[in-house]
C-alpha cells in the first residue's frame, strides 16, 4: 500500500471564459446625440495544477494560472471624426458635448474606455508530515499588468443666456438657445491624453508553517511569511512626478521640480529610454510571523489564541509609490468668457481655439502656478496589520455552544489623504490678515517680504508655503502614515438545529480609533487640518459602532408529516412544511463629525468650531421629531475667530447618529411533487417589519442656519416581497 502512494502524479487543467454586456441606459435622443456608452467585459481564467505524491507523507503541489479581464466601453460615435463632419475644427474625434445653461449636456461619455488587467500566477507548496509535525512551505509569485485606457475626451461647449442678454441688468433677458444659434460659446473645455499607461509590478509571498500537535489536547501553530511588493513601473517609462529635492528652473531654483521616467528634467522631447525612477524603492523587510495555540481544556471547554502580522499592498499595486502619474502627458485646455458674457469666449465658427500648449510637456518647470503631484517619502512601504485574539468555546448542552472572544488589531502605515505637504506653517498666523495681501502690496513690502522668485504672483501666504511655486501638492495616495487600533469583546451563542429550531445570536462591544478617517472618505478627506500637528486627526473612526447585536433564527413549524401536529391527512400536507426565519439587528449609530467655515489663511484642510465647556452636545433620541427638535445643540459650539483653530474635536466623542433597529422576517414552504428533486417553493419576506424610522444625520456645519437639524428618513420603510420558484 505504501508503494502505491509513492511517486504518484495528478495533473489537472481548467480554462474558463465569460462575457457580460454593459449596455447603457435607453436614450430618447437618436445617435449621435446621446449620453450613453455600451460595451462588454470579457473574463478569461486558466489553471494548471500538478499534484505529486512523493511519499505517503510528502506532497508537492505546483500551480500555474492566468487571469485576464478586458473591458470595453464606448460609443459608435467616438471615432467618426465629427469635427470634420460638423465643421468644428480643433476638437477630438468624438461627437462634442453641448449644454444650455442649467440643461444637462448632450452627447457626454462617448469616449472609448478599454482597461485590461492580466495576472500570471506561479505557485508551489510542499506539505510534509513527520511525527507530530505538519510542515508547509511554499512560494506564491505573481506578475501583474494593467493597461488603463483613459483617452482624450470629447470637447465640451457651454452656452449661456449672458451672451444674448442685456449687460448690467438683473433680469435674465437672454436665451441659451439664442446664444447657441449665434455660435457664441460661453465656456469650453477639452481633455487631451497622450498616454495609455501600462502598469507592471511583481508580488512574491514566501511562507513556512509548522502545526505541532504537542499532545491530543494541545496544538501549536508557528509560521513566518515574507511579502515583497515591487514598485510600479510603466512599460515604456511614461510617467512623471514632482521631486521635492530637485531645483526648479521655472521658480528661481527653488526645490521642487518635475522629473520624468523617460527623460531628464528640461531635456526636451520625451524619449522613453532612460529609467529615471522617482523614489521607486522595494521594501525587503516585510516579515510576518504567525503564532497560534489550540487547547482542549476539557471535552466541553476549548481555548484558542493567535497573533499574526500581515502586509497589504496600497491600492492593490504595492507600496504607495505605485500610482501612475502622467502629468505632462495630458492637458485640459479651458476657455471662458472673460467679461461675464458681454463677449463670448470665442465664436463657434472658428472651432476650438488652438492658442494653448499641446502636450506632452517634458519640462522640470511643469505646472508652476498650478498643482503638482509627489510621492511621500515612505511610499514604497506597504501597510501592515497586527491581529490578535483570545477565544473560549464552551459546549453548554449537546446543541448549545457559547463563544466568548477578545479580538484586537493594530494597523500601521495606513494610506491617508489627511496630509497637506504644501500647507503654510501655523507659526505665520501671527501675521494676521497680512497673509492674504498681495506679495507686492505696500504693507507686505513695508514688512520686509519679497517675492520668492522672479515672476511670482500671489499672496504673502502663498509665498511662504513650502513650495510657493505650486498652489496644491497632492501625494497620490502614497502617504502611508496612518494608524488605527481596534479592540472588541465578541460573544456568540448558537443553538444548533434540533427540534426544528436553529438560533444564532452574536454581540460585539468594540472601539476603533484612527488618524486616517480619510481612507474611507471621512472627515477632511482632502487634507489635514494641520499638517504640522497630525495628532488633531486622531479620533474615533467614523465607522465606529460600539455595540451591535444580531439575532438570526430558522424554525420549522411543528405541523405536518413527521411533526407533533397534523401528522396525517390532507390538512397536514397543506399546512405542514412551513419555516419561519428572521434577522434582528440592533446597533449604535456612528460618530458625528462637525465643521466650521475655514478662515485660516494656511491653505489647510478645514476647521472646527470652538466648544463651550459644560454644554450638552446632543439631545435625546427618544421621541425625536425632526419638525420640532434638533439633534445637536448650537449653544454647545461657537464660530471660531478669524485665523484661529477651533477647540472642538473633529469627530465628536459624545454625539452619534441615530441607532439602528431593524427586523426582517420570512416564511417559506416547499411543495414536493417528487422528492427530493422536484418541488415548488413559495416564499414571503418582510423587511423592516415593524416599520421603524431611522432619521438621517443632522447638519453639522456651525455656520449653517440649519445646524443640528435633521431632514429626511435614512432607511427604507416597511416593504415585502413574494417569490415563487419551481425546482426540477
Amino acid at each position: 500500500m505504501d508503494q502505491y502512494f509513492r511517486n504518484t502524479h495528478h495533473l489537472s487543467a481548467t480554462w474558463n471564459q465569460s462575457a457580460n454586456d454593459n449596455n447603457g441606459p435607453y436614450s430618447i435622443l437618436p445617435a449621435p446625440v446621446e449620453s450613453t456608452r455600451n460595451g462588454a467585459t470579457n473574463v478569461y481564467t486558466g489553471r494548471v495544477n500538478h499534484d505529486w505524491t512523493i511519499t505517503p507523507t510528502l506532497l508537492n503541489t505546483f500551480r500555474v494560472g492566468f487571469n485576464r479581464q478586458a473591458q470595453f466601453l464606448g460609443s459608435a460615435e467616438a471615432a467618426q471624426q465629427w469635427g470634420s463632419k460638423l465643421g468644428l475644427a480643433g476638437i477630438n474625434p468624438g461627437f462634442p458635448a453641448v449644454s444650455f445653461g442649467a440643461f444637462t449636456a448632450l452627447a457626454q461619455n462617448q469616449d472609448i474606455l478599454g482597461p485590461i488587467s492580466n495576472t500570471y500566477l506561479f505557485a508551489d507548496s510542499v506539505s510534509w508530515t513527520r511525527g507530530r509535525h505538519n510542515f508547509r512551505i511554499g512560494e506564491d509569485l505573481r506578475r501583474l499588468q494593467h493597461q488603463g485606457v483613459y483617452p482624450s475626451r470629447d470637447a465640451y461647449f457651454g452656452f449661456s443666456s449672458l451672451e444674448t442678454g442685456l449687460p448690467g441688468t438683473a433680469a435674465n433677458t437672454g436665451n441659451e438657445f439664442a446664444s447657441f444659434l449665434l455660435g457664441q460659446v460661453h465656456n469650453a473645455s477639452e481633455y487631451i491624453n497622450n498616454v495609455v499607461a501600462g502598469a507592471r509590478w511583481w508580488y512574491s509571498g514566501t511562507y513556512v508553517q509548522d502545526d505541532f500537535k504537542f499532545n491530543p489536547r494541545l496544538t501549536f501553530n508557528l509560521g513566518l511569511r515574507w511579502d515583497v511588493f515591487t514598485p510600479y513601473t510603466e512599460v515604456a517609462n511614461r510617467y512623471s512626478i514632482m521631486d521635492p529635492t530637485k531645483p526648479n528652473p521655472a521658480a528661481g531654483g527653488l526645490k521642487g521640480a518635475y522629473v520624468f521616467a523617460g527623460g531628464s528634467p528640461g531635456s526636451g522631447p520625451y524619449t522613453g529610454t532612460s529609467r529615471l525612477t522617482t523614489n521607486a524603492k522595494t521594501d525587503w523587510n516585510n516579515w510576518g510571523p504567525r503564532l497560534g495555540l489550540a487547547w482542549k481544556v476539557t471535552d466541553r471547554f476549548v481555548v484558542r489564541t493567535a497573533y499574526g502580522i500581515s502586509y497589504y499592498p496600497d491600492g492593490g499595486l504595492g507600496g504607495g509609490n505605485t500610482v501612475s502619474v502622467t502629468d505632462g502627458f495630458s492637458g485640459s485646455p479651458n476657455f471662458v468668457s472673460l467679461n461675464s458674457g458681454v463677449s463670448p469666449a470665442f465664436s463657434w465658427d472658428g472651432g476650438f481655439p488652438q492658442n494653448y500648449d499641446h502636450p506632452p510637456f517634458v519640462n522640470a518647470g511643469l505646472n508652476v502656478g498650478g498643482s503638482a503631484n509627489m510621492w511621500w517619502d515612505n511610499a514604497y512601504k506597504p501597510m501592515y496589520k497586527q491581529d490578535w485574539n483570545f477565544t473560549t468555546q464552551t459546549q453548554i448542552t449537546s446543541s448549545f455552544v457559547l463563544d466568548v472572544a477578545y479580538v484586537g488589531s493594530k494597523s500601521t502605515r495606513v494610506g491617508t489623504g489627511a496630509v497637506n505637504v504644501n500647507q503654510l506653517n501655523p507659526s505665520y498666523l501671527s501675521l494676521g490678515s497680512l497673509l492674504t495681501s498681495d506679495i507686492n502690496s505696500p504693507a507686505v513690502v513695508a514688512a520686509g517680504y519679497t517675492p520668492p522668485y522672479p515672476g511670482f504672483k500671489g499672496s504673502l501666504g502663498q509665498s511662504l508655503r513650502p513650495f510657493p511655486q505650486y498652489h496644491g501638492v497632492g501625494v497620490e495616495s502614497s502617504a502611508m502614515i496612518g494608524n488605527s487600533t481596534y479592540h472588541s469583546l465578541q460573544m456568540k451563542a448558537e443553538k444548533r438545529y434540533s427540534k426544528g429550531l436553529w438560533l444564532l445570536a452574536s454581540y460585539t462591544w468594540s472601539k476603533t480609533i484612527t488618524d486616517a478617517n480619510s481612507q474611507l472618505g471621512g472627515f477632511f478627506s482632502s487634507s489635514a487640518r494641520d499638517n504640522y500637528n497630525r495628532s488633531l486627526e486622531k479620533a474615533l473612526a467614523v465607522y465606529d459602532v460600539p455595540s451591535r447585536l444580531v439575532i438570526a433564527f430558522n424554525y420549522e413549524l411543528p405541523i405536518g408529516p413527521g411533526k407533533p401536529l397534523l401528522d396525517h391527512g390532507i390538512a397536514g400536507k397543506i399546512l405542514g412544511g412551513w419555516q419561519a426565519n428572521g434577522i434582528l439587528t440592533y446597533q449604535d449609530g456612528v460618530p458625528l463629525t462637525i465643521s466650521a467655515n475655514n478662515t485660516l489663511p494656511l491653505f489647510n484642510g478645514g476647521n472646527t468650531p470652538d466648544s463651550v465647556p459644560g454644554a450638552r452636545v446632543e439631545n435625546s433620541f427618544s421621541g425625536f421629531d425632526p419638525a420640532k427638535n434638533v439633534l445637536l445643540n448650537a449653544s454647545a459650539f461657537k464660530i471660531p475667530a478669524f485665523g484661529h483653530y477651533g477647540t472642538s474635536a473633529q469627530v465628536l466623542p459624545d454625539a452619534r447618529s441615530f441607532p439602528v433597529y431593524n427586523e426582517d422576517f420570512g416564511m417559506e414552504k416547499k411543495f414536493f411533487i417528487r422528492e427530493p428533486s422536484m418541488y415548488f417553493e413559495l416564499r414571503f419576506e418582510l423587511f423592516n417589519a415593524f416599520n421603524r424610522t431611522i432619521f438621517n444625520g443632522p447638519a453639522t456645519n456651525i455656520n449653517s442656519a440649519n445646524f443640528g437639524t435633521v431632514s429626511g428618513q435614512g432607511n427604507l420603510p416597511r416593504n415585502g416581497q413574494i417569490a415563487a420558484k419551481f425546482y426540477f
